[in-house]
């Protein structure tokens, strides 16, 4: 993953939209509390000639593993994924074989990886990247 790939994903405080770009936080010594942001660098406030941060839940935060699923949809960290394997050459499994799984970051192996299953880029395997689809918020 190169660094331009480096992007992140979260909800919005106060709303239910979710959002995308970079991510920064600032820290409120006084307060004792750190505040995180994300803002896109294509959304600039045209009076003042800059970005447009919108502050984001902590809890919600994903990062973009440099990944996408058979729809061609960004796979981030915390989705959930789910196989959907329908190609004739292997035989037909559904989600209730594999299961559903969750990403996160191994930092074992330095690797993007799932809680139940892991992904390959194999063309030929059944974990193959073009079998799996994210199971929607």
């Amino acid at each position: 993953m190169e660094i331009k790939d480096l992007i992140f994903k979260g909800r919005v405080v106060s709303r239910n939209v979710w959002i995308q770009g970079s991510l920064i936080f600032f820290d409120d010594f006084k307060k004792g509390i750190r505040k995180y942001f994300i803002f896109q660098n294509n959304h600039i406030n045209p009076q003042s000639n800059s970005a447009i941060f919108y502050e984001v839940e902590f809890k919600s935060i994903k990062q973009y593993i440099g990944r996408k699923d058979k729809n061609r949809e960004m796979i981030f960290t915390k989705d959930k994924l789910v196989t959907s394997n329908d190609d004739p050459k292997f035989d037909i499994w559904t989600e209730k074989d594999f299961g559903v799984t969750e990403v996160y970051w191994n930092e074992e192996f330095q690797r993007f990886d799932g809680t139940k299953w892991f992904i390959e880029d194999a063309d030929e395997s059944v974990y193959g990247i073009e079998f799996v689809s994210i199971l929607k918020d």
